[in-house]
């Protein structure tokens, strides 16, 4: 307490030796000021907590809204072309992180169609030139199994579309040796 101030204060004496002599440095500041920065630091405190929330808070819903939603939109629509639904279409977001990745997974969706397209397209003409054939064809394993057969072998055998047959139990003992030759 200052008599002559007639407050507190809060006082700071510092020794400072020189080439003249030994000097005392003394700074008094009152209470009041101390009292006010530390409520001005408080303030601040508190307004940069509110800050760091606020932030905290923008960049989650900005996530979940530009990031997570669509990243599992997509992981839907991938389960659902793994599981063989080719023609799952594939939001593709307008802008932000998951535009890239969802193109390309769009990207590859549509070649895939594309190349399984091509192949059936490919087997079903295979199919068709194995079946028109007037020669009977059957494509058996060593153990003389028939795996596959075109109509004329199915009409020369006796045979159904998912009818098991062993070349061995044909009835002529010597089609299976002259197959495997």
């Amino acid at each position: 307490y200052s008599g002559s101030l007639n407050q507190w204060m809060i006082y700071h004496a510092v020794l400072l030796k020189t080439d003249h002599g030994n000097f005392v440095l003394r700074s008094a500041v009152t209470t009041d000021q101390v009292f006010q920065v530390l409520r001005m630091a408080k303030t601040n405190v508190f307004l940069a907590l509110l800050l760091g929330v606020a932030l905290v808070g923008f960049l989650t819903s900005y996530i979940i809204v530009h990031v997570r939603r669509p990243l599992l939109a997509l992981q839907g629509t991938v389960g659902s072309i793994t599981r063989g639904d080719l023609d799952t279409s594939i939001p593709v977001p307008p802008r932000g992180i998951v535009r890239e990745l969802a193109s390309g997974v769009s990207e590859m969706a549509d070649r895939l169609r594309d190349q399984l397209s091509q192949m059936t397209g490919e087997r079903n003409e295979k199919e068709a030139v194995f079946n028109a054939m007037t020669e009977a064809v059957l494509l058996f394993s060593p153990n003389g199994d028939v795996q596959k057969f075109n109509q004329a072998a199915g009409k020369l055998f006796g045979l159904q579309p998912n009818s098991r047959f062993n070349l061995a139990r044909s009835g002529i003992s010597e089609l299976l040796p002259l197959a495997r030759n």
